[in-house]
């Protein structure tokens, strides 16, 4: 635990030190995790208002003017954030060892940042020093620049399959619990001339944190069999809103060789099947889905089974702690600069006997053989328990989701090769 400033702890905190043999006291910390976590914050809003600078929507994505109805100033405080810029910045982090946070690029995707113009050959030690030059107006806190490029298995052996849908997706690279799980594989076209497209994986956007600046990415394993093979999926864009509740990550070429990318998600138990994947072959659209009869698969509760019985529902807040009043109360959800709005009448609804949904299985991809319906949200039941059946599952329609995302689900492999 490190505290702000020089004075010494307190004698409670040195009690509690003493009585735990993992917990290690210092001082002289020049920030709070609060602060770096604010800091984090505020630079991924302005990593959003970089990447979607066309939306009208203000220096700090908001409406453009104020509650009273004045006119926002079209000057921000600082610098606009080089669009560039904004696309090598794979993710962020907290690190509470250095006391600072932790900016990770990739050299490869600068752009027509400063009198260089593009970096693709640069070293990362001379990107680093470009971008860092680029930073100092928009950070108030300390950051160390890391590279953030490609994906570094600890093992040789990269197992395709752990990109897939239905598997688990968990936060940190040492967690045996999963967050969420990861729905069908999507592509998006890419925005700079060295990279043609990206390709990643969807979850809820709920997943981390409902608001659309806190961003958090996720580990998945390559082979499970082999521990520390954890990878790290970077977060782009996504959150609970008011039309899907969705969110990718990027999948980044590796950092040498190649590997293919499968349109495919976990359709069926592994018990007596050769292969329990299946192929996407298409969409579904909300409209067309009353009455259908589809599965999703979680990775905690499996595959279950249910019929929509209604395509333009509203989240609900369940659990098994919470009132009927409450269990039927709309939840909030958000607009692209946090702000709670309406959401909207757009939740499919699926109910079955033999239904099952749990925690940990938000994100999961919903389908009908081969084709895919959406991703699970959430569900309505008196019990958290991965086998016990649920009232009412909800999930956001894929057709929704992708026009949301800006991305398109895979209907063929993807082959990633080192740059």
């Amino acid at each position: 635990m490190w505290l702000v400033g020089d004075d010494p702890a307190s004698a409670t905190a040195l009690e509690v030190a003493d009585v735990h043999a993992d917990i290690d006291i210092r001082t002289g910390a020049t920030y709070t995790y609060a602060e770096l976590q604010n800091a984090q914050t505020s630079f991924v809003q302005e990593l959003f208002d970089a990447h979607s600078p066309d939306t009208n929507q203000g220096a700090v994505a908001n409406s453009g003017t104020s509650e009273s109805g004045s006119e926002t100033p079209s000057t921000p405080a600082t610098p606009d954030l080089n669009a560039g810029l904004a696309q090598a910045v794979r993710f962020l982090a907290t690190d509470m060892e250095s006391n600072s946070m932790r900016v990770a690029i990739d050299p490869a995707l600068l752009s027509d940042v400063g009198p260089l113009g593009s970096t693709s050959e640069l070293t990362f030690e001379q990107s680093a020093t470009l971008v860092n030059n680029l930073l100092q107006p928009h950070l108030d806190v300390s950051y160390t620049i890391t590279d953030g490029s490609g994906l570094t298995p600890t093992s040789n052996t990269f197992n395709v399959t752990a990109f897939q849908g239905g598997k688990g997706l968990f936060p940190t690279d040492a967690s045996t619990i999963a967050d969420c799980t990861s729905g069908f594989t999507v592509q998006t076209p890419g925005r700079l001339p060295n990279e043609p497209k990206y390709v990643g994986v969807l979850t809820a956007g709920h997943c981390g944190s409902p608001m659309p600046n806190d961003a958090q990415a996720f580990y998945v394993n390559t082979n499970s069999s082999i521990p520390g093979n954890e990878v790290r999926l970077p977060f782009v864009f996504g959150y609970f809103s008011a039309n899907a509740d969705a969110q990718w990550h990027w999948i980044n070429a590796p950092k040498s060789g190649s590997y293919k990318i499968t349109n495919e998600f976990r359709c069926r138990e592994g018990f007596g099947y050769p292969n329990p994947y299946c192929k996407v072959t298409g969409t579904e659209t909300r409209t067309n889905m009353m009455g259908d009869f589809v599965c999703h698969t979680g990775i905690n509760s499996g595959i279950s089974c249910g019929k929509v019985t209604s395509i333009d529902g509203q989240y609900t807040i369940g659990g098994p702690d919470a009132t009927e009043a409450e269990r039927r109360t709309s939840r909030p959800c958000y607009g692209p600069s946090g702000q709670p709005s309406v959401c909207g009448r757009v939740v499919v609804t699926v109910k079955g006997d033999f239904l099952r949904t749990c925690p940990g299985d938000s994100g999961g991809p919903v389908f009908r053989g081969g084709t895919a319906y959406g991703i699970v949200s959430g569900y309505l039941s008196v019990s958290d328990s991965c086998v016990a059946t649920v009232e009412e599952m909800y999930f956001s329609a894929i057709v929704d989701v992708q026009s949301f995302l800006s991305v398109s689900v895979l209907t063929n492999p993807v082959t990633l090769t080192s740059s």
